[in-house]
């Protein structure tokens, strides 16, 4: 199967996390998630870490095109307004709909991007990052020590993004402005 060994397997550990609140800042379960520290969390789960923020999340793994026939479960999606930095981060779930821990949303959720909400998220995504080498430690409860993915950040990648007027170097996530559901 191509389930292992992609970030699909990431999605029953997201699961798990419905229903913990959003909070700027926040990083664990325990306490609550902001969209980048979810996303944090659970590829760590499994192995992999990722850098902190939306914006620098955004150089880990490798370029997806972005656009949904594109995509795979397990997918970060980046999201910003029109000439603003990177606001929010959310792992594509497959079928259209992501798993996020969203501001407006109230905290981790699926939403479907197919709906009346989703259209922020489709008119809104700037980028999608396919992070590999995700084992299956979460799956089994492990607490694994995390690894960097491919030790490389992809600058160039950074660099288009800049050059097409997306900021990067903002120095938290705002959260996304998708209307309430």
């Amino acid at each position: 199967s191509d389930y292992y060994g992609t970030g699909a397997v990431v999605l029953p550990t997201a699961d798990r996390y419905l229903g913990v609140k959003y909070r700027w800042g926040g990083e664990s379960p325990r306490t609550v998630f902001d969209c980048s520290g979810f996303t944090q969390y659970v590829f760590a789960k499994h192995g992999i870490r990722i850098p902190r923020t939306s914006r620098a999340q955004v150089a880990a793994g490798d370029r997806v095109p972005v656009s949904l026939s594109a995509m795979k479960p397990g997918d970060l999606i980046m999201f910003a307004n029109r000439g603003r930095p990177i606001s929010h981060v959310a792992i594509y779930a497959g079928n259209n709909r992501i798993i996020h821990s969203s501001g407006s949303g109230g905290g981790v959720r699926y939403d479907d991007l197919s709906g009346r909400r989703g259209a922020w998220y489709r008119t809104h995504k700037v980028a999608v990052r396919r992070i590999h080498g995700v084992t299956m430690a979460g799956a089994r409860g492990w607490d694994d020590h995390p690894r960097v993915n491919g030790g490389v950040i992809v600058r160039d990648f950074v660099k288009e993004l800049r050059a097409a007027g997306i900021r990067v170097d903002f120095p938290f996530d705002l959260g996304d402005f998708a209307p309430r559901p």
